[in-house]
């Protein structure tokens, strides 16, 4: 749960150095993690995969850049926006698996196709079966793929974003929250980030740009 990014490959495995093969990601010209940013708030990607085209950020961008622009308040605009989804993830192949008595069953079945004694008697399995409500460490009938999935993953994920602006100032705040459970039991995922966008004009000759991101 919360790996499933995946990796991108902008220019193949060669790399300078050997160094990882991963493409540099720039968000609003920050380096970052793209696995990290709320989807909402994604407003334009641009891929360098040229070496003029990326010669500028160094021998970092060997594997090329990904360029992430965030969304922004517009001038003399306020709004408030909500995006949420919901969703299940299941196990698309479950070995199937056999109790340990069914499994001395099959193994006394196969000794006797090769003209062997087996050790698993009805007596002997009989035998296993009362130790078992005894000692069922030392005898086990456990059901281990019950045990350890959970079924299905429930997922969520939600977004909610305000901007306002004015002829000077201009301001884009989000909040988002992703949940994520896995299939198998006592993992899971959970990521709350928060970012503010702010841009100030002073004049027509002097503007800034501020922004703030955090993500747990």
């Amino acid at each position: 749960p919360g790996s499933d990014g995946g990796t991108i490959r902008v220019r193949g495995l060669g790399t300078f150095g050997g160094s990882s093969a991963e493409p540099l990601v720039l968000i609003d010209g920050v380096e970052g993690n793209m696995n990290a940013l709320d989807v909402s708030l994604i407003d334009k990607i641009t891929v360098l995969k040229d070496a003029a085209s990326s010669a500028i950020y160094g021998n970092r961008a060997a594997n090329g850049v990904i360029l992430i622009t965030t969304k922004r308040a517009s001038k003399d605009h306020s709004s408030v926006n909500y995006r949420g989804y919901v969703g299940w993830q299941e196990p698309t192949n479950v070995t199937q698996t056999v109790t340990p008595e069914e499994f001395m069953l099959l193994r006394r079945e196969a000794d006797m196709n090769d003209g062997k004694d087996s050790i698993y008697s009805d007596q002997y399995i009989a035998s296993y079966r009362e130790n078992n409500a005894i000692d069922p460490d030392g005898y086990p009938i456990t059901d281990w793929k019950g045990r350890i999935l959970n079924g299905s993953g429930f997922t969520h994920g939600h977004s909610l974003s305000m901007s306002a602006g004015t002829e000077k100032i201009r301001v884009m705040t989000s909040l988002g929250y992703m949940s994520q459970d896995g299939i198998v039991k006592y993992t899971g995922y959970q990521r709350y980030s928060v970012r503010n966008n702010m841009d100030v004009e002073f004049n027509k000759r002097l503007h800034m740009k501020f922004d703030l991101s955090l993500t747990y």
